[in-house]
Parts: C-alpha cells; sequence; structure tokens
C-alpha cells in the first residue's frame, strides 16, 4: 500500500523559499510513489486540520518550517502511531539538531523516506508541550524581541544578536524550584527546563539531556555567569557547567515566581500563570531519523 503523507508548511519560516518551498517538496516525496496532500500550518487549527488528514489515512506527517512548525504538528501526534517526518526550514532548527536529522533538505527528506522510527519523550508544562527546551527569564525575553525581519536579516545568529542586546540590561528574576526533595528560592537570569540538547540556534544547553530517557534537565543562570560568559565560544557553543549554573535530573517539577510568566517553547513565547508544572511524557511521538549505524 502507498505511503501517504501530509506536508504542513510555513511560509513565514526562515528558509521558506527556493529548496524548502512546498511545491518543491511535495514533487519530491510524490516522485517516492507516495501520495501527498499539503496544508498551511494555521496556528491552534493546525491539529484539527492534521486529525482530519490521519482520517482520511494519512501516516506521515512531513512539518516544513522550524521548531515552531515541528511544535503545532506533533500536537496532533501524541500518543498516535502516525510517524512525524522533519524538514528543516526555519531559522534556528534546533529539534533537528538535537535528533541528528540533517540541515540538507535532500538529507533530510531521505531520513524520511529510508529512515526509521524513533519514539522521543515530549515535555509539558502545565496544558502545553514542548519536545525540544522550555526556558524562563533571560531565555524567553529573547525569543520574544526576535522579529520576523530579525531572522531574515541574520537567520539563526539572531538569538546570539538578541542576546548581546540583551546583556546591555540583564535582570535577576525570583523563582521557587520544587523538586521531590524539596524546594528552593533563588534569583536567576534564566531557567531552562530541556527534553532536547540545543535550543536558540545551536547553543547546547545540557550534555547530557536525551530525547528518549523519561527526564528533563533542569539549567539555572546565576549571577556571576557573565563573567564566564566568553567561553560560550570556545566551548562550541555549550552553556553547562559554563556560566555559574546549576543542574537537576528529574522527571517532574514545580516552579513559582511572584512575576508574571513568560514562558518560551520550542522558539514561542507564552504567558501563562505561576505555578508551572513540567513533566515528560515517555515515548509519546514517533519521529523519522536517520538509521543509526
Amino acid at each position: 500500500m502507498a505511503r501517504r503523507a501530509l506536508v504542513v508548511f510555513n511560509r513565514g519560516a526562515g528558509r521558506a523559499q527556493g529548496a524548502c518551498s512546498v511545491e518543491a517538496i511535495a514533487q519530491q516525496i510524490r516522485a517516492w510513489g507516495w501520495t501527498v496532500e499539503t496544508a498551511r500550518c494555521q496556528g491552534a487549527r493546525t491539529t484539527a486540520v492534521i486529525e482530519a488528514a490521519i482520517a482520511r489515512g494519512v501516516d506521515t506527517v512531513v512539518s516544513l518550517g522550524g521548531d515552531g512548525t515541528l511544535n503545532l504538528c506533533a500536537g496532533a501526534l501524541l500518543g498516535t502511531e502516525v510517524a512525524l517526518g522533519v524538514v528543516p526550514c526555519g531559522t534556528a532548527n534546533d529539534f533537528a539538531r538535537t535528533l541528528g536529522i540533517p540541515l540538507s533538505i535532500d538529507d533530510a527528506l531521505a531520513s524520511i523516506r529510508d529512515g526509521e522510527r524513533l519514539r522521543i519523550d515530549v515535555g509539558w508544562v502545565n496544558d502545553r508541550h514542548f519536545l525540544n527546551v522550555a526556558s524562563l527569564g533571560m531565555g524567553a525575553a529573547i525569543a520574544r524581541a526576535i522579529t520576523a525581519e530579525h531572522k531574515r536579516r541574520w537567520g539563526r545568529w539572531a538569538y546570539l544578536v538578541a542576546l548581546i542586546h540583551r546583556l546591555r540590561t540583564p535582570r535577576l528574576h525570583p523563582f521557587v524550584l520544587c523538586l521531590d526533595n524539596g524546594c528552593e528560592q533563588f534569583e536567576a537570569y534564566q531557567v531552562a527546563i530541556a527534553n532536547g540538547c540545543c535550543f536558540g540556534g545551536g547553543f547546547r544547553i545540557s550534555h547530557e539531556a536525551r530525547l528518549d530517557e523519561g527526564l528533563l534537565d533542569v539549567v539555572v543562570i546565576e549571577p556571576g555567569w557573565w563573567r564566564r560568559a566568553r567561553q560560550i565560544t570556545a566551548a562550541g557553543m555549550t552553556l553547562v557547567g559554563r556560566l555559574g549554573s546549576r543542574t537537576y535530573r528529574t522527571p517532574s517539577l514545580e516552579i513559582t515566581t511572584t512575576e508574571r510568566v513568560t514562558v518560551n517553547l520550542d522558539g514561542e513565547t507564552h504567558d501563562m500563570v505561576s505555578p508551572l508544572r513540567f513533566q515528560v511524557r515517555p515515548q509519546a511521538l514517533s519521529v523519522l531519523v536517520s538509521k543509526r549505524r
């Protein structure tokens, strides 16, 4: 039986033209003998569009865009056997980096056609899911400040440019972090909760974070980190253990703050209500990745 794919595209993504055009991608997939439908990413309505396609027999949903498009596509596939294919046409493409999915369009398509299924964990905070990283504080402020024009002008370096600008007026935020063994109160520039390892266009938030281990990595960036900020470049853009951070590994946690809470989930910001209850749902999503040797 021929495979059936729905290609969900975002014309506002970082590389939505040329090789990333939906017409070019759909044509290549049809050349494999697959039946292909296409649908434009429409925010919250994307879930209903994907669910209707699955009811018609679609067995693979191909996300053609960035991390935000992936997040929307995944929401309709959680707990199902329908596979998610990734064509990284966004600005940061951090989910693809985390999974080792090629950033080359042709190679990414080959991983959909010839690859294998991998069941991965999905993070949740209150009633929202995230695939890769959730962040509060500086990371959320940076994500909110970056515009579509910034992404077009600087590509994935837009995140580094925004970080440098933010460092002119760094701000501490009050948090209470509760784990199974108790609660801690502190001030920090950022708290990141990582299901995957990459965020912000290739920054590595954790050496240990894996998408199939049933744990979240919590990274706290505290006062004093700026004195070692130059080590980001020297360390290959790795944050953990080099910026005055402390880390935890846990399947669940709760964060409370007295401030209005903006949370960055896979590159998109959301205003949420404290307390924030984070948890991981193991093996909740099936993703097509390159075959591991």
